[in-house]
């Protein structure tokens, strides 16, 4: 393998006889040096990001509820994921390989497509949550822990099925899936490199991914509209920080590719920045939305045992909706603050 330059750009070829000659030399992507800071900048943040949401609910118990518990797992698809985007080139440059190749390849396709099917495993307890928002029993941690498992099952068995067969595809025949490997044998990117078959096992469950999330966004704002024509002014004032928080999921799992798709469409190499700097930085993006909270900051300075005084103000209430009340594995709360108040990271927020 050579990385080489042309007109300012890495581009990666490899020889189909052994030794680099101009003239053999197959060229199989060529992209602009912006991308590729952009990419391995995002994707650092990211890795920090998620690892940081690992962390946190791994050393306070008190927050590891339903939601949280899917985060984890949608945590730990993106560490896979982006930490084979930054090292997997410089693994294979230093070891050439089509075997290591073609593992990375399935690799980052099994856990990009789990990143999609845990985003919808939280969109849909987003709905669920919501739905449940008016119940005035709250569900038994028997039930919650029934439906961590069912969640768990489909969230990794999804990509694992799709993974698994394209795998036996790729073995079992010559031309299709190309883990790693072009149809004369050498090596290729390392990714699927049989146009159909990314078509089939790839961008059609992104796709489905990304419509299920749209139409449930859809379906969520049609809901809270219907609600807010009937509901007093207090209920509507519940109905808004989930608003604002679903679109912030939905900005994540559905608008990020949307600017994909417009780039492919506008053919243009500007119109790809919005979506690699949106795309690459997804964990990061999450843990400032859920965990970058004074909750959050609250625990960490108790764990580390660091005096904190409130300010002082007067009495006031503030519902927001938190991801980590233990109601329904996630719903609203009221925040009070006073002079006396703050004493501890619990007294500041209460479940409504």
């Amino acid at each position: 393998d050579v990385i080489d330059y042309l007109g300012g750009n890495p581009v990666v070829c490899l020889s189909q006889n052994g030794s680099f000659l101009e003239n053999t030399t197959v060229l199989y992507y060529s992209y602009p040096t912006g991308y590729f800071i952009l990419t391995n900048i995002g994707c650092s943040l990211s890795v920090v990001g998620s690892f940081l949401i690992l962390l946190t609910y791994i050393l306070f118990k008190e927050l590891r509820t339903l939601p949280s518990k899917i985060l984890m797992n949608l945590a730990v698809a993106i560490i896979v994921s982006n930490l084979f985007i930054l090292i997997g080139g410089p693994i294979i440059s230093s070891f050439p390989s089509k075997n290591l190749c073609t593992s990375v390849a399935i690799i980052l396709h099994m856990f990009f497509l789990a990143q999609f099917s845990w985003m919808s495993m939280m969109v849909f307890e987003m709905i669920r949550t919501l739905r449940n928002a008016t119940k005035l029993t709250p569900e038994s941690q028997h039930f919650k822990t029934r439906l961590f498992v069912a969640y768990f099952v489909l969230g990794w068995s999804i990509p694992l099925v799709i993974t698994v067969a394209s795998i036996v595809v790729n073995f079992t025949t010559d031309d299709l899936v190309l883990y790693g490997e072009l149809e004369d044998g050498t090596q290729g990117s390392c990714w699927i490199n049989h146009l159909e078959s990314a078509i089939v096992a790839f961008i059609v469950p992104v796709a489905l991914s990304i419509l299920f999330n749209g139409v449930s966004f859809v379906c969520v704002t049609v809901l809270l509209c219907s609600a807010w024509r009937t509901e007093s002014k207090l209920d509507k004032e519940k109905h808004v920080p989930f608003l604002r928080v679903y679109i912030a999921i939905f900005s994540i799992t559905g608008l990020t590719w949307l600017f994909g798709f417009l780039a492919i469409l506008a053919r243009s190499v500007w119109a790809w920045y919005p979506f690699i700097i949106l795309n690459s930085t997804q964990g990061f993006v999450i843990f400032i939305m859920f965990l970058f909270t004074k909750k959050v900051a609250l625990l960490y300075l108790e764990l580390l045992h660091i005096p904190w005084k409130p300010k002082t103000s007067s009495t006031s209430t503030k519902q927001t909706y938190d991801l980590h009340t233990p109601k329904y594995g996630g719903g609203f709360t009221s925040s009070k603050t006073d002079s006396a108040a703050c004493q501890s990271p619990a007294s500041t927020d209460s479940t409504v």
